[in-house]
């Protein structure tokens, strides 16, 4: 993987090598649809290392007023 990870890459990472292993499928693809959906295409262009509380308070707030529960 890349250094510095970008979250989405992580997440991505995570998703396939600590997920996958340990859920049933539906639960794994369940997941991974709502990091592509929300996490993604907010925060996944971010460097890992300089993510916030400010960043992830940002998206819940977004995830909220557009009716989404977080």
């Amino acid at each position: 993987l890349p250094k510095p990870w970008r979250i989405g890459t992580f997440l991505d990472y995570w998703l396939a090598e600590s997920v996958a292993p340990s859920v049933r499928p539906r639960t794994h693809e369940s997941l991974a649809q709502l990091v592509r959906s929300y996490v993604a295409p907010a925060i996944g262009q971010r460097q890992l290392c300089k993510l916030e509380a400010a960043h992830v308070q940002t998206l819940v707030k977004g995830l909220l007023a557009s009716g989404n529960s977080a």
